[in-house]
């Protein structure tokens, strides 16, 4: 089978991307705050009380990180519409739906990562 003529501009976009170079550890998002998630700077009013109101409860309990800073922050743009009174089937859907992937219903609490402590001697024979 003949081998097939590729178009420049095909070739221009290869070359590239295989001249993109991957960011460094330390340029990565909220490695300045030890890992852990920074309040987005264009969260204002309402949704950033309720950001500082439920984030470090939720990185306590390991469901927050700097990974998730951006899907915490649309729920809680989401949870100061909801106090607004802007309410429609598919904002409080969003609302539950993400609200749940952060331990925030009784079915998303399940996902907490809770510390277990590690087994003592009296443990090991009393079980308790």
């Amino acid at each position: 089978m003949p081998r097939r003529k590729t178009d420049v501009a095909a070739k221009a976009v290869r070359s590239t991307v295989k001249r993109v170079k991957p960011p460094s550890p330390d340029s990565v998002a909220g490695k300045d705050n030890g890992g852990l998630p920074l309040k987005p700077a264009w969260l204002a009013g309402r949704a950033a009380e309720i950001w500082d109101q439920f984030a470090p409860e939720r990185m306590a309990a390991g469901m927050l990180t700097h990974r998730d800073e951006l899907a915490f922050a649309l729920w809680c743009q989401l949870g100061a519409k909801v106090e607004e009174g802007e309410l429609s089937s598919a904002l409080i859907t969003q609302f539950r739906l993400i609200g749940n992937d952060f331990g925030m219903s009784p079915s998303g609490k399940g996902r907490e990562q809770v510390a277990v402590p590690l087994p003592t001697a009296a443990h090991k024979f009393f079980r308790d």
